[in-house]
């Protein structure tokens, strides 16, 4: 609501440096709100409102959003486009952090469209970069997408070979819904292959991890897997566990 009003009073004021910072704020919002239509539409404006004064400082970062927010909602080529655009602004800005954060990014869109190679190309470009800044967290995330793209491949060994090596790096930055995420996932890849009191135990650890964090993104999806698992495996207590993320995703 403070965007709103600070964006009706630089629309009559006419200061467009003004609005394109609230557009970058809204869009960024409206991001973490899920509201990707209107994110994209909030930095569309900035971007248009940059070329007609231009002032391209921040255009990078705002590509980088837009590519996000495309392939949010399954617009996986327009993402590729908006995010190949923003990995040459930080080539030519040596800004390797970003770059790598880019190509993470791309082999996650191109792992969608079903370019499994190209895919892990791009994520092994980043991996390099991230390893060379000794960035443990976004090696990681590396790790992660990696692994995901092969549980999307149906290779569950080898994702969930990526996974641990996620896990294990995740230990020890201590970051624990990311931890949480990567045991849910190893415990998916038991799941896909049948291994169902190996995947029940890797989602019990999962929810166990972040137990005091209740705003754990992954908390719903890694109860829906554990009770979906509980089901085949004939446990009455899946009930409990899927009215439990019902509950969760009610008081949201």
């Amino acid at each position: 609501e403070y965007y709103e009003q600070s964006l009706a009073i630089w629309k009559a004021e006419g200061d467009k440096h003004a609005l394109m910072t609230c557009y970058e704020s809204l869009g960024g919002v409206d991001f973490q709100l899920g509201e990707h239509m209107r994110s994209i539409e909030c930095y569309v404006q900035h971007l248009t409102l940059s070329q007609d004064i231009g002032d391209g400082a921040a255009d990078h970062e705002i590509l980088l959003r837009l590519g996000l927010s495309n392939a949010a909602i399954g617009e996986y080529q327009v993402a590729l486009q908006f995010l190949q655009q923003a990995l040459s602004f930080y080539t030519e800005l040596n800004d390797n952090r970003n770059r790598a954060l880019c190509l993470q990014h791309i082999g996650a869109v191109q792992g969608k469209t079903g370019e499994f190679d190209l895919g892990m190309k791009s994520l092994e470009a980043s991996l390099k970069l991230r390893t060379e800044g000794q960035d443990k967290l976004g090696i990681a995330d590396c790790f992660q997408e990696m692994g995901l793209l092969c549980y999307n491949e149906q290779d569950y060994h080898r994702a969930r070979g990526f996974f641990g090596q996620a896990q294990r790096l995740l230990t020890e930055t201590n970051d624990k819904g990311s931890i949480a995420t990567c045991t849910m996932h190893i415990g998916a890849t038991y799941a896909a292959q049948g291994e169902l009191r190996e995947a029940i135990q890797q989602f019990k650890t999962a929810l166990m991890v972040d137990v005091r964090d209740a705003n754990w993104a992954g908390k719903v999806d890694c109860l829906n897997h554990l009770g979906v698992a509980q089901t085949k495996q004939g446990d009455h207590s899946a009930l409990q566990t899927f009215q439990l993320a019902a509950n969760i995703m009610r008081d949201r």
